[in-house]
């Protein structure tokens, strides 16, 4: 069972922050009468990036026979994953599901057997929820899981419904918001809506049909923590500043005049406007006040700038990231240097969601199997696309002399050049050669 701990606890309520700094609720009061409040909603472009930097790429799968088998069969168990890819849209629905994690913190799908298509269907769901257990010794296992969501009685099956309609909770309106919940064991499930248990009974996939993963993992917690943790005072700070020179400028422009040595009644009289002509008493002076004198609009630049890239540093997301290259040519190395945060914090969200996936396809493979379809095993892994720009010409030459001092066979030599199926372009290749030898 998953220990309960302020982290945790606390999951719901950092969810609907984020979820409102995101949509650019980010200052924490009212505005007063004709304030002017400018929001510069970075958190959201950091967010979009970092999802379409870590999966804007969709990875692909190296399936890996068993020793000895027929590497034929691996080729298979891939192509069967592809296209169940394709079929569920999984470059978008992964996408999505990397920004929400992204912005919430967790990111969550769940997998079930389309009877219809007769294939595993694969969705996004929502983290706010869920609310699950795990073992101890393993937060990858899960014993226990709530799913709650929002549905109508024309979404339900015929004897779903009916039962529905027998306890007295349908509502007349077909299309009227219905509360729901899935309950999940190791061994049973059952569907309630509008408290009335509708659906249920002995588990039919023999395991959870969920997969969760943290978008960074806290020490010792099961729930993740959002890219945004760090940046909200940040980027109100920013906010704040920026709406404050943004006032300075306004008034600049509209100069303020300080009339000094004269009454309330003189000052009553003086009427101000273009073409306006002042006459003020004996001993009164006027003049302009200037508040971006003496340096003052560079003090706010300064200040704004040092927020600016605090936010690009806390955030992990150099200038580079969004292709502010200063006008200078970059090699790939130097280019490799800059990145380096990014590429550093894209790894550590590979080694989490690298798991996620593979968790995910073993759930849609074993969905498959029990549902008739012949998959024979194979070993799968993760092959993510290259993040920075490749020099196609210089990497085909590199492999070429690789493989021919016997450094590389070609099929890593293919798999390096992003080839989808190493092993039967070999042989596509070697059958080609054979047979152009024979021809006269």
């Amino acid at each position: 069972m998953l220990t309960q701990t302020a982290h945790a606890a606390g999951r719901l309520t950092r969810y609907a922050r984020y979820r409102a700094f995101y949509e650019g609720d980010q200052w924490e009061d009212a505005p007063a009468p004709g304030e002017r409040r400018l929001t510069f909603n970075y958190a959201r472009v950091f967010c979009n990036k970092a999802a379409s930097y870590l999966m804007g790429k969709p990875p692909s799968w190296d399936a890996l026979p068993p020793p000895g088998a027929d590497p034929a069969g691996a080729r298979i168990v891939r192509d069967y994953l592809a296209a169940v890819g394709e079929a569920n849209y999984l470059a978008a629905v992964d996408l999505d599901t990397a920004l929400t994690a992204t912005m919430l913190g967790d990111g969550a799908w769940t997998v079930r057997w389309d009877a219809a298509a007769a294939r595993p269907r694969v969705t996004a769901v929502d983290p706010a929820g869920l609310d699950c257990r795990a073992r101890p010794d393993d937060p990858f296992t899960l014993t226990s899981l709530r799913q709650r969501y929002t549905l109508t009685r024309s979404d339900l099956p015929r004897e779903a419904a009916a039962r529905l309609a027998r306890a007295g909770a349908a509502p007349a309106d077909p299309y009227a918001p219905l509360d729901a919940w899935e309950d999940w064991t190791s061994s049973a499930w059952s569907l309630t809506v509008a408290g009335v248990a509708v659906a249920g009974g002995a588990h039919p996939y023999g395991m959870i049909p969920y997969i969760i993963f943290p978008n960074l993992r806290l020490p010792g917690e099961f729930w993740g923590e959002s890219d945004l943790a760090d940046l909200l005072r940040l980027q109100r700070e920013l906010n704040s500043r920026l709406s404050i020179f943004s006032r300075i400028l306004e008034v600049a422009g509209n100069p303020v005049a300080v009339v000094s040595g004269a009454d309330a009644a003189a000052t009553d009289s003086l009427r101000l406007g273009p073409n306006q002509l002042w006459t003020l008493p004996a001993g009164a002076r006027a003049e302009v006040l200037q508040l971006l004198e003496a340096g003052g609009a560079e003090a706010h630049f300064r200040y704004i700038e040092t927020i600016y890239r605090a936010m690009h540093d806390i955030s992990e997301m150099p200038r580079t990231s969004f292709g502010d290259s200063g006008g200078a040519g970059r090699s790939g190395v130097a280019l490799e240097i800059e990145l380096q945060p990014l590429l550093h914090k894209l790894a550590r969200k590979r080694a989490i969601v690298g798991i996620a996936l593979t968790r995910r396809a073993d759930l849609i493979l074993h969905m498959a199997r029990l549902h008739g379809v012949a998959l024979p095993p194979a070993r799968l892994r993760v092959s993510w696309p290259p993040i920075l720009p490749q020099d196609r010409a210089a990497l085909v030459q590199q492999e070429v002399a690789l493989v021919a001092a016997g450094i590389h066979p070609p099929t890593t030599a293919m798999t390096a050049l992003d080839d989808p199926d190493p092993a039967g372009q070999l042989a596509r290749v070697v059958a080609e050669a054979a047979l152009l030898h024979r021809s006269p």
